[in-house]
């Protein structure tokens, strides 16, 4: 077998995996299957994609030739394999960001081209899609009554309100007019907000049976849900064999130790920190973006930064529902430039002044702006379906990283930190810390919505809203949370092997930094 060989089957491989399950095996009901499986059955399904993991199996048993990409495709196949073989029954709806809330944010047409036919077949076949998985999400959802693992009825709530958002929906005459939308549309339309409405009812009729607890806690059998958290962490750290107690330990030791950093900066610095917010979305916009040009001036000599790469623009959306800020990465034809997006759904004082110069340099200036780009540009390296793979661990926890990375001693010569945007660092890594005692206590110890916000509200300052919406994070995607400080620390082992005696010269630091964006297409597990 040639190594062309191996590329054609990684990339068939994961082209069909990520209709499967985009978001590497998050429990989620919303299967998005291509048009091979759209009408498979749960049996089926599984069936298939079990032959599927044992074609590849004994492709790679047979190679003669071993490459470098074979360990990453084994551990691939591992967790596919498990995750298929897992009970539908067990995998939660995702309500942090299920498909229902994706078509409400779609209805509004005027941020969908349904006037050129591409935008106009997407949005038919998102919504195809949709409808055709209601009955298996009703029969799941009726198994895991039944078997007592259920979601919970806070979550299922919230997924009831969006359904109802949608069931109401009428369309705006006038808007219909100025995109010309077809009759095609407003027929799918119609069928959409029926099944929306049909399933509303369905959920509101079985809403006093679903448990109160949140996330993988209301999983009654012990040893079941051991095994199902285990599943999570494994798949969302890419860190195989990290056990619960080990992760619940560090999050309390990097907690202990933040919340000290945090007070030594004085309670005047913390005052300051939390009434410097934003008046205007101009005053934002220039802040941001002065910001990010600033750091992506001065670390440079930490970083290698070819002739060739551009450093995505900010820019400001309106999108309810969704974090305050994201980076949108470049695709793999490099055809666009990535973009860092700030939202403004909650007005302008929803962002503190402190957090310019951490959430720069996490989302754009070194962090995901910097470490996909560049990992992309491996194209004619990498096989396809790696670069297109999310390693949460390995993306998050480099983002959290470059943060951590601001506060050290080789960053003082380069760029100045003032009091204020020290704390807000120490504060959002300390809420990455937070998360991997929280996701431990929700999905693990069954503990209740109050303690866990009370247990929050003690470590990191946030807003009631982002409060809240990080609970609902954590009981509907178990241990993705994880990813970021696991990640993080992840790569500080990795920085101080890599090191060893040469010191913290910027030669070596930038050495460091090379090394692991050349590795970064890789699960942070198999990063040597």
């Amino acid at each position: 077998m040639t190594k062309d060989d191996l590329i054609d089957i990684h990339n068939k491989f994961y082209n069909t995996k990520m209709e499967l399950d985009p978001m590497s095996a998050t429990f989620n009901l919303d299967y998005r299957f291509d048009s091979e499986y759209i009408h498979c059955s749960t049996e089926e399904y599984r069936r298939k994609s079990n032959e599927m993991i044992t074609t590849f199996r004994n492709l790679i048993k047979n190679s003669s030739k071993k490459d470098k990409f074979l360990d990453i495709m084994s551990y691939v196949l591992d967790l596919e394999e498990r995750f298929i073989n897992l009970p539908f029954y067990l995998r939660p709806v995702n309500h942090y960001n299920d498909p229902f809330k994706d078509i409400l944010d779609l209805i509004d047409a005027d941020r969908v081209p349904l006037d050129k036919k591409d935008g106009f077949l997407n949005f038919q076949k998102r919504i195809f899609k949709f409808i055709i998985q209601i009955p298996e999400i009703k029969q799941n959802i009726l198994l895991g009554l039944k078997y007592k693992v259920a979601e919970s009825k806070t979550c299922t709530l919230l997924l009831a309100e969006y359904l109802k958002k949608i069931s109401k929906k009428t369309l705006d005459t006038d808007l219909i007019k100025k995109l010309k939308i077809r009759e095609e549309y407003l027929s799918f339309m119609t069928i959409f907000i029926e099944a929306a409405h049909d399933f509303a009812s369905f959920l509101e009729s079985i809403m006093k049976k679903l448990p109160t607890k949140l996330g993988l806690a209301n999983i009654e059998n012990k040893k079941l849900r051991q095994k199902m958290y285990q599943f999570c962490i494994d798949s969302e750290t890419n860190i195989t064999g990290l056990r619960t107690s080990d992760i619940y330990k560090l999050g309390l030791k990097l907690v202990s130790e933040y919340d000290i950093l945090k007070k030594n900066m004085g309670p005047l610095v913390k005052k300051n920190y939390l009434f410097s917010k934003f008046k205007t979305e101009k005053e934002v916009l220039d802040s941001y973006t002065e910001k990010n040009n600033y750091l992506f001036k001065n670390l440079r000599p930490l970083f290698e930064v070819p002739k060739t790469y551009k450093l995505g623009p900010v820019k400001l959306i309106n999108e309810k529902d969704q974090a305050l800020a994201n980076y949108i990465s470049t695709d793999i034809t490099f055809k666009k430039i990535g973009t860092f997006n700030l939202n403004m759904s909650q007005g302008p004082s929803a962002f503190f002044k402190g957090d310019v110069l951490y959430l720069s340099m996490h989302e754009n200036a070194f962090g995901h702006g910097y470490q996909i780009p560049m990992m992309l540009s491996m194209s004619k390296e990498i096989p396809k379906w790696l670069l297109l793979t999310p390693w949460n661990s390995t993306d998050e926890g480099w983002a959290l990283y470059c943060e951590w990375l601001l506060l050290q001693p080789e960053i003082s010569n380069l760029i100045e930190i003032s009091d204020i945007e020290k704390y807000a660092i120490l504060n959002s890594v300390q809420l990455r810390n937070v998360r991997l005692v929280v996701d431990v206590l929700i999905n693990y110890y069954g503990l209740s919505f109050n303690k866990v916000k009370n247990f929050i509200k003690e470590h990191v300052e946030m807003s009631e809203s982002e409060l809240t919406q990080e609970i609902y994070r954590y009981s509907a995607i178990p241990a993705q949370a994880l990813s970021y400080s696991i990640g993080q620390q992840y790569i500080l082992r990795l920085r101080k092997k890599y090191l060893g005696n040469s010191g913290n010269s910027l030669g070596s630091i930038r050495g460091f930094h090379k090394h692991f964006i050349d590795n970064s297409y890789k699960p942070i597990g198999l990063i040597l």
